[in-house]
């Protein structure tokens, strides 16, 4: 029994971060997203940043709030992110004509070629962190994960 504050759990510190399921994932999140970064780091580019560039290749514009949702994350978050990527060329952001509050983004010729860069690094970086996996395998767990954040 250890007590946290003023509750009280039924199990050792060691068994809670065994058990703990935030505590397994954003450990793992944080040791995944360190290998991207360090592999993507000679473009210039982070793990976030990549995965907004091959968000928007397969679109033509996107809102703001729709790419927020795809990504899972908040518009506040994206809009930081975004930042660079628009100060270096690599997207570009205008307003809608009918709804000056809409946001639509779209990669420009150099974040696509920026993109074209970097996908064999991330190929690299998607194989260390695979390597052990079989496609099968990889897809079940995907599916596992996919099940815990959907409920």
């Amino acid at each position: 029994m250890m007590r946290i504050g003023k509750n009280e759990v039924p199990m050792s510190l060691p068994d809670f971060k065994n058990e703990c399921a935030c505590h397994a994932v954003r450990r793992g999140a944080r040791k995944i997203s360190n290998r991207f970064e360090d592999i993507m780091r000679p473009l210039g580019l982070t793990a976030g940043q990549f995965t907004i560039l091959a968000a928007l290749s397969g679109m033509n514009e996107v809102t703001l709030t729709t790419l927020a949702d795809g990504l899972g994350m908040s518009r506040t978050t994206l809009t930081k992110d975004l930042k660079p990527l628009e100060a270096r060329g690599l997207t570009q952001t205008h307003r809608s004509p009918e709804d000056a509050r809409k946001r639509f983004l779209s990669l420009t010729m150099s974040g696509r070629k920026k993109l074209e860069e970097s996908v064999p690094l991330w190929q690299q970086a998607q194989k260390k962190t695979l390597g052990s996996l079989s496609k099968s395998e990889w897809l079940d767990l995907r599916s596992q994960f996919d099940g815990l954040v959907d409920t």
